[in-house]
């Protein structure tokens, strides 16, 4: 299979994450609306066991920072954490529906299948359910893989302490070593092409996959770096010189307060704007990490496949 060129993929992949940053806004924003509004549904049903907690946390935070709580309250707080976690397999399904939906409509437009601007995205349709059905697989097949990974090395370890004694120590390292290159090198391989793979050819094919990511490993790996590790520093550097300072007071004013409520006023009343200012930020460095990181497959996926339509 065809080997990509990194310098044309990276440089693709950083003109699409600021030459169409406000399409990838566009697509991911209603999806994460979504599910932020969910997660408030999920609050809203469980707050009047949230209110009658709150009497207990505000008598256990004491002034000095210290919590402190009774038997009975841990019981009432337990009771809170069970009937909470029966919206688990909801809010996971609904991440995993609405963050494949993101991934395909990003994809969609890094690969030309959607032309013009992008303002509003949500979908439910084959390309969705086709990539998460394509994701369960890979993962089933993962887990497998990794399990005759482990099993090997069990072997080769059990072997060497039963057979081989003076040499278990290395013989140990080398197979752990092995085994976890092996799932590395497999997974990048495997994961990096699928969804390029499923969303430009419309069918679930992890042979496919697999065949493209093909003395394509390094590149992957160096592709990664080189979109994601410079824009994290960079924005590491920002957030520390902007938001540094005042996060850090935030966070002071909050230990002192009184209460759980003292805490939210003081947040709300004196950090609002500070708030706002820094939800901008990250929604910006968001949707930058987004569109490198997509950007970057499609880029990987044109490379690797553009002598076949030659």
């Amino acid at each position: 299979m065809a080997k990509f060129k990194l310098e044309k993929a990276i440089e693709s992949s950083y003109s699409f994450a600021f030459r169409r940053f406000l399409s990838v806004l566009g697509v991911a924003w209603f999806p994460t609306v979504l599910f932020i509004a969910l997660l408030c549904l999920i609050a809203a049903v469980l707050w009047p066991e949230v209110q009658g907690l709150q009497g207990v946390v505000g008598q256990s935070w004491g002034a000095n920072g210290n919590f402190t709580m009774q038997s009975g309250d841990w019981q009432r707080m337990g009771h809170l954490i069970i009937n909470a976690s029966r919206f688990v397999g909801l809010i996971w399904l609904a991440a995993l529906v609405l963050r494949t939906m993101i991934i395909v409509g990003v994809l969609e437009t890094a690969l030309d299948m959607r032309q013009g601007p992008q303002f509003f995205y949500f979908s439910l349709g084959a390309p969705v359910w086709r990539l998460i059905g394509a994701f369960i697989i890979a993962i089933i097949a993962a887990i497998v893989v990794a399990l005759l990974a482990g099993g090997a090395a069990g072997i080769a370890i059990w072997t060497a302490e039963h057979y081989a004694a003076g040499t278990a120590g290395l013989v140990k390292f080398i197979a752990i070593a092995a085994a976890v290159l092996w799932m590395i090198y497999f997974c990048v391989r495997l994961f990096y092409f699928l969804p390029t793979t499923v969303v430009a050819e419309g069918r679930i094919a992890l042979g496919r996959a697999w065949s493209l990511g093909g003395g394509n490993f390094w590149r992957v790996v160096a592709l990664w770096l080189a979109t994601f590790l410079p824009i994290v520093i960079v924005a590491g550097i920002l957030s520390a010189a902007i938001f540094g300072m005042q996060e850090h007071d935030m966070l002071m004013a909050v230990l002192k307060s009184a209460s759980p409520a003292a805490a939210m006023h003081t947040v709300f009343s004196q950090y609002g704007l500070f708030l706002v200012a820094l939800a901008v930020y990250e929604i910006a460095y968001l949707t930058l990490l987004l569109g490198l990181g997509l950007g970057a497959m499609a880029s990987a996926y044109k490379g690797a496949t553009a002598p076949e339509a030659a």
